[in-house]
């Protein structure tokens, strides 16, 4: 739901509410995904997913640091669900 709030709220050009559910968003995908713990809730698959959806969102809303960091662990997620060689792992 906080992911469909986030996402929502940058479409409809209304940035202060999506910026205001972005922490509770980060939170979550962080309990959620494993980070940084690596103890994950998914399969790593949903997780890589939540990851890059993550990571797009803060580059939305101009935190280009923070996307960079959870690009790097969707690329980490993505191989362990889909192997080194595959094209979701770069």
């Amino acid at each position: 739901e906080l992911l469909l709030i986030v996402r929502s709220a940058y479409a409809s050009q209304e940035f202060a509410v999506g910026l205001s559910f972005l922490e509770p968003l980060h939170s979550a995908v962080d309990r959620l995904a494993g980070v940084p713990t690596r103890v994950t809730a998914f399969h790593p698959c949903p997780a890589a997913t939540m990851l890059c959806a993550f990571s797009e969102l803060c580059l939305l809303y101009g935190e280009g640091e923070r996307a960079e960091v959870y690009a790097g662990y969707y690329v980490t997620m993505a191989t362990l669900a889909h192997g080194e060689t595959s094209a979701a792992a770069g």
